[in-house]
């Protein structure tokens, strides 16, 4: 498992590179950087799931209580692993500061920024209310079966998931809860 994740880390950091050197302006994004802080909109867990909150970045999303939840910060960002050893599921989120807020995350700029991604059964993805990104199924190099991707910017960063093909459950939920 951890090696799906190194190896969708890499072609995340790969596709964020190349959208993060363009200046086409694609779309306007959403900006709720004076939304009160995230810790006061939380209602209580539903039963058996719990909340990652990162009070740093000011977002939340519920996960199953029984996994784990790891964070390191890099020098490019931070990464968060929500994983399961014995059910073998995992959900990766790589964040980062995003300078230029006048672009969104399309597919027509996933396809033209990173044009070696097989990208398909994509769709707009809705976080927290906003129509914020896109989610899609591709395969990475080196990793056997699908992987599902989510990518949105809000609050001046891009948060892009990626999940194995079993795991689009979890993933689901943890966007479905997702919020800034």
């Amino acid at each position: 498992m951890i090696s799906i994740g190194i190896i969708a880390l890499i072609v995340g950091i790969y596709a964020y590179q190349k959208m993060s050197g363009t200046t086409e302006n694609i779309a306007s994004v959403v900006d709720t950087s004076t939304s009160p802080p995230v810790q006061s909109q939380l209602p209580a867990a539903p039963s058996g799931m719990t909340y990652y909150t990162d009070t740093d970045l000011g977002f939340s999303f519920l996960y199953p209580e029984h996994f784990d939840a790891q964070r390191q910060d890099t020098a490019s960002g931070r990464l968060v692993i929500i994983s399961s050893s014995t059910q073998g599921l995992s959900v990766q989120l790589q964040t980062r500061g995003w300078n230029d807020v006048e672009q969104a995350v399309t597919l027509e700029r996933i396809r033209h920024d990173a044009p070696l991604t097989d990208i398909r059964d994509a769709q707009q993805l809705n976080i927290d209310g906003h129509a914020a990104g896109v989610m899609f199924t591709s395969t990475a190099p080196g990793v056997q079966g699908d992987i599902i991707q989510a990518w949105f910017i809000l609050n001046k960063h891009l948060y892009q998931f990626t999940a194995p093909h079993g795991s689009v459950s979890l993933l689901n939920t943890i966007l479905a809860s997702f919020k800034i």
